[in-house]
């Protein structure tokens, strides 16, 4: 099953070869300041949110699809919400592919593809001080919301900021 593909990348379901490049991003120190994760006191805590993360991306309850260019994982996107129409998605890619434009090619297919599912909004947040996301969500013609949250992640307070697409 693919549920994207453009001319760099493509978005399908997560596949057991892709445990080492999930558990890279998990674990990077520069993604853990803007992805929600929890620490990972042992391997096997990541391996098993990796499982959890496959497990989710092959059913069709959930939205998570691997972004991979060629045969290799690079990031993925994934549901945090779901209601009434409206899906909010969370996205994170490797940081060695970080300002090449993967993540917005991944996004724009994303919400086209989310639209072709029947949903009517797209929904995404970031931390406001994440300049590089929120320019993410403007290329793919998102909209800055007017709600925002105070989340404190990591011991620092963050003002998450949230953008939409609608159809």
């Amino acid at each position: 099953m693919t549920y994207f593909e453009t001319k760099r990348i493509t978005g399908r379901p997560f596949l057991q070869k892709d445990q080492t490049s999930v558990i890279e991003i998990l674990t990077d120190p520069t993604v853990k300041q803007t992805y929600i994760l929890p620490d990972f006191p042992t391997e096997e805590d990541a391996v098993n949110l990796f499982r959890r993360l496959m497990e989710l991306s092959q059913g069709d309850d959930h939205y998570v699809v691997a972004i991979c260019l060629g045969d290799s994982l690079i990031g993925w996107i994934n549901d945090t919400e779901q209601k009434d129409g409206s899906i909010e998605v969370g996205y994170v890619i490797h940081t060695r592919y970080h300002g090449q434009g993967y993540m917005t090619e991944a996004l724009k297919a994303a919400i086209a593809d989310l639209f072709c599912k029947g949903y009517t909004e797209v929904k995404a947040g970031a931390f406001e001080e994440n300049i590089a996301s929120i320019r993410v969500m403007e290329k793919c013609g998102m909209v800055r919301q007017e709600h925002q949250d105070e989340i404190q992640y990591r011991s620092v307070m963050h003002r998450c900021v949230y953008y939409a697409a609608k159809r």
